[in-house]
């Protein structure tokens, strides 16, 4: 069996790129600052992945770095703009806390999110959000809202979770479509089951992209399942044939026990890219194209 492990043992044939973060000190001073570091980080390196090709490998060539590791500098030299903070709790769900920061009103006794910045959606230390019916999209269901602006999710050490009685009908946890960027910190993700009138877009058990930003820091995904991508799938807005459209990061975060009926057990790259720091994926499972994760098409680096 082959798997990812960051910083650890195999590293699966798709040569995902890696943040290298080997000095405990550095992880430190990472994580004391996850609140405005890692969000910079992610919108940092979605620029430099925009960039042609050959201005990329110049990039690289001059600063001898990965692009990656060039988006941390960036991010650690740059300031950040927060918008809204909201707070999840027994006058505001998750899902009305969503659906305020991607629409900038007040939903639900939930505070309003603000345009052009970033929201951070608070939940309860050590809660447990179990979701029991699909929110949206009953040819694609998902159990939240689709995250369609820039949210931080920070769970505090919750679960989100479908709920596990045999009647909850089968969907996937997040979406996060092409105008969206979602960063989860340390966050659960467990039971989604990605469901899709399509069999070809029973996907993403855990989280699809579709042509968005993901970045797990301090997270895990586990317990989920789908045709392809039992944890993650990450692709571009149509499942099309554009390269390098949607992008994932994983930092100090592991994605194991999900499962793939066909392919990608842990993580799918479908015409997009990957990033993982200090990120473990193993113990996921699939019958073809890896266990762990898997590269469907479009190019890698």
């Amino acid at each position: 069996m082959r798997h990812c492990s960051v910083l650890g043992s195999e590293v699966h044939s798709a040569r995902l790129r890696q943040v290298s973060v080997n000095s405990p000190a550095l992880k430190k001073r990472l994580l004391q600052n996850e609140r405005e570091l890692f969000p910079r980080f992610a919108k940092r390196y979605v620029e430099l992945r925009a960039l042609p090709r050959k201005v990329r490998r110049g990039l690289e060539r001059q600063w001898k770095k990965t692009l990656s590791a060039i988006a941390l500098l960036l991010a650690l030299g740059s300031t950040a703009t927060f918008a809204a903070t909201i707070n999840v709790g027994d006058n505001c769900s998750l899902i009305n806390a969503i659906n305020s920061a991607n629409t900038n009103t007040a939903v639900g006794g939930c505070a309003a999110g603000e345009s052009g910045v970033t929201d951070d959606i608070i939940l309860p230390p050590n809660s447990k959000i179990v979701l029991t019916a699909a929110n949206n999209n009953p040819q694609n269901p998902n159990g939240l809202p689709v995250i369609s602006s820039d949210i931080n999710i920070r769970g505090n050490g919750s679960t989100i979770r479908r709920s596990a009685d045999p009647s909850t009908p089968r969907f996937r946890i997040f979406a996060v479509d092409a105008a969206g960027v979602l960063v989860l910190f340390d966050t659960i993700v467990s039971g989604g089951r990605a469901a899709a009138t399509d069999p070809m877009r029973r996907a993403g058990g855990g989280i699809v992209t579709l042509g968005g930003t993901l970045a797990l820091i301090n997270s895990t995904i586990t317990g989920n399942s789908a045709r392809f991508g039992g944890g993650v799938f990450n692709s571009n807005d149509v499942y099309g044939d554009t390269a390098d459209a949607g992008d994932f990061i994983s930092l100090f975060s592991t994605i194991s026990g999900n499962t793939a009926s066909l392919g990608g057990g842990g993580v799918v790259n479908y015409y997009s890219s990957a990033t993982l720091g200090n990120s473990t994926i193993s113990g996921n499972s699939a019958p073809r194209l890896g266990e762990g994760c898997s590269r469907l098409k479009g190019p890698s680096s």
